[in-house]
């Protein structure tokens, strides 16, 4: 199978394949992602669309592009803007830069640069993509997994694309260090960092030691709360929590209630602050 020749006939081999809107849109947005990805300059994708990269759609919904650069903007800017230029199986891009926002209870340190990513497939306008670049702290993007789920490679394959390369995606560890430190942030709203670190222990070998490094390193760095810290119910942390469970569709992966949740991830806090 061949792919497809213009932006009507991978709109209607979506259609085709997924039959429902609803889904036809989420599986644009998940390829986009994807998309994206496969042209970024040297960094490491990270946050919620690392968990996406990872471990599927089923893991995180999002329609948003994290990621961590190895070199200084202008520089990361310039090549991702030559490398949509050249594009990848027929899609391209340009790059718009917006404003940068202030968000009510996120730390100013999570807070990234945003860009719009305008997609085109055979030259036509397919997709947005909301962009969020944030500089290389603590080296998170000089170690990498390179990692794509079955799931998402799929998507390409059934319309008659190659297979997408791997994403390199930050390291488990760092991962969870830098979730430890937004959820328990004071006054934090991220209670679906729970649910995501669930997932990580629940799929990867955590290399405890080294995520206890990083913990103290994450929080002495950002100096704003100190390590260990501790999770505690915040405002709104209900609603949060239930949209980010009901939106999570990971086969064997058992997500806790949020007070099991808050006492698991205490116990995780415990056993990397002992490693």
């Amino acid at each position: 199978m061949s792919r497809p020749v213009n932006i009507v006939s991978l709109r209607q081999k979506i259609r085709n394949i997924e039959n429902d809107q609803a889904r036809e849109a989420q599986r644009e947005n998940v390829m986009a992602l994807v998309v994206v990805a496969q042209m970024l300059p040297q960094g490491v994708v990270k946050g919620g669309s690392a968990m996406a990269v990872r471990y599927g759609s089923g893991a995180r919904a999002t329609k948003d592009l994290d990621a961590a650069r190895q070199q200084d903007e202008d520089h990361f800017l310039d090549e991702l803007e030559d490398k949509l230029e050249a594009g990848w199986q027929g899609f391209t891009g340009r790059v718009k830069q917006v404003k940068k926002p202030s968000p009510a209870g996120v730390p100013p340190q999570y807070v990234m640069t945003p860009f719009d990513i305008k997609l085109q497939y055979e030259g036509k306008d397919w997709k947005t993509v909301r962009f969020e670049v944030a500089h290389n702290e603590l080296h998170v993007a000089d170690s990498v997994d390179r990692q794509i789920s079955d799931e998402l490679s799929s998507l390409f394959m059934d319309l008659g694309f190659d297979a997408p390369d791997p994403v390199p995606v930050m390291k488990p560890e760092h991962q969870i260090a830098q979730k430890i430190h937004a959820a328990t942030f004071p006054d934090s709203q991220r209670a679906h960092d729970l649910v995501d670190l669930q997932i990580l222990v629940a799929n990867e070998d955590i290399d405890y030691s080294k995520a206890k490094e990083l913990c103290e390193q994450t929080f002495k760095y950002r100096g704003d709360h100190s390590w260990p810290s501790e999770f505690v119910r915040g405002e709104g942390w209900d609603d949060v929590y239930r949209a980010a469970v009901e939106n999570m569709t990971l086969p064997g992966v058992e997500i806790l209630g949020l007070e099991d949740a808050i006492r698991w991830s205490n116990d995780l806090v415990k056993r990397i602050d002992f490693s």
